[in-house]
């Protein structure tokens, strides 16, 4: 029986341009993009979620966007992927379906422009192009993560 999963996709919130001497794997977040992560948090812990798991690039600005989901949101844990960093769709992909199929609502945190294209193929809908800190919830019926793919997801909402 195919049971309800959750998938929240989002990207990292605004970012310091990457000029100088700090190259694009090291660029933190600006104090909007902390701002405006917070208010997500907020509304999301407002509205009683939690996530399983939280999958995260290992690029600075995406750990500070997960530190702050944490600080407001429930989550049991929390694993950092190198490979999310600059991934293509297919990668991601790769480590939505390599996810326990015993969790229920998983969040991954990314980049463009893998993360809005993973978005539009699950979803079928057109190409959602995310802005930083945008999240989208999909909605899944499946019985495991490895089953995810191609239109196999609901789009329910559009968060920033």
């Amino acid at each position: 029986m195919d049971t309800k999963k959750i998938l929240y996709l989002l990207r990292h919130g605004e970012a310091e341009p990457g000029m100088g001497q700090v190259g694009d794997f090291d660029r933190k977040l600006t104090e909007q993009g902390k701002n405006q992560l917070m208010r997500l948090a907020k509304e999301l812990a407002r509205r009683k979620l939690h996530f399983d798991l939280t999958v995260c690039s290992s690029a600075k600005r995406t750990l500070e966007t997960a530190e702050i989901m944490a600080s407001e949101i429930p989550c049991k844990g929390t694993w950092y992927s190198p490979e999310l960093y600059e991934a293509d769709p297919k990668i991601i992909l790769q480590v939505i379906n390599q996810t326990e199929r015993n969790f229920k609502n998983l969040m991954l945190i990314g980049h463009n422009p893998g993360i809005s294209a993973v978005a539009t193929f699950l979803s079928g809908d057109p190409y959602l192009n995310m802005k930083p800190g945008m999240l989208v919830i999909l909605e899944i019926y499946l019985d495991d993560w490895a089953s995810v793919g191609q239109n196999t997801a609901s789009l329910i909402e559009i968060m920033q």
